[in-house]
């Protein structure tokens, strides 16, 4: 794929589905074959707000291929995808944090608060990725020759040779989140092909969703 078709289609492919920003990449080649393997993340804490206890679980998955990008001076077999590892890892160090700091700053909340906290901090984050990812390019794109954008991309030290806020950019994770609040009230995100169930232990195992599934339109972003 030429770097400056890429560069081009930079400035049309952002779009927004669910909240959540894309970058595609066009005419990229998957080789599937037994590559995939699995890079979920998960974490649940336990926090003491107020002297009253939260609980915080979050479910990140992905699976992660292997694909080949040839633009030209810049030749990579890296990870990308649903799921990436890069934009996963960074969403499970960054949210909970925020979410902690934010619940935590004022007292009470009510479950409209909750959700909206849950809301701004997600889109935050992925806000953050998008921002590092576009501020290694000038505005004017048309300013920004093969060369250039050959350099931004690149990052000697890094196992994959590219920057981190390329890797963060072009892979991505599906995010599913659960707060139980100190009255047990579970308050509920997610962001994907992802879903937060309620398991019903039963002689049949069975769940009800809790939420509906956010599903892109992009078909390269559902695992």
């Amino acid at each position: 794929m030429p770097l400056q078709f890429f560069l081009d289609h930079l400035t049309r492919v952002k779009e927004i589905v669910q909240g959540a920003h894309i970058v595609s990449l066009p005419s990229l080649t998957v080789n599937q074959g037994t590559g995939f393997y699995s890079k979920d993340r998960y974490m649940v804490e336990k926090w003491t707000l107020f002297n009253e206890s939260w609980t915080f679980i979050a479910v990140l998955d992905g699976k992660q291929a292997k694909l080949w990008i040839n633009c030209a001076q810049v030749t990579n077999n890296f990870p990308v995808g649903h799921g990436g590892t890069a934009a996963a890892n960074f969403v499970l160090n960054e949210l909970p944090i925020a979410l902690k700091n934010s619940i935590g700053a004022t007292r009470p909340l009510a479950d409209e608060e909750i959700a909206q906290i849950l809301s701004r901090k997600i889109l935050a984050l992925d806000d953050q990725i998008s921002d590092g990812f576009t501020s290694l390019f000038p505005d004017d794109l048309s300013q920004v020759s093969v060369d250039d954008a050959a350099r931004a991309f690149k990052d000697p030290s890094a196992d994959s040779g590219l920057c981190i806020e390329v890797l963060r950019a072009i892979s991505g994770t599906t995010v599913a989140v659960a707060l139980i609040d100190p009255s047990n009230v579970v308050h509920v995100a997610s962001v994907g092909d992802c879903n937060v169930c309620n398991i019903l232990l039963s002689a049949l195992l069975s769940h009800n969703l809790l939420k509906q599934l956010n599903f892109a339109t992009n078909s390269c972003l559902r695992g």
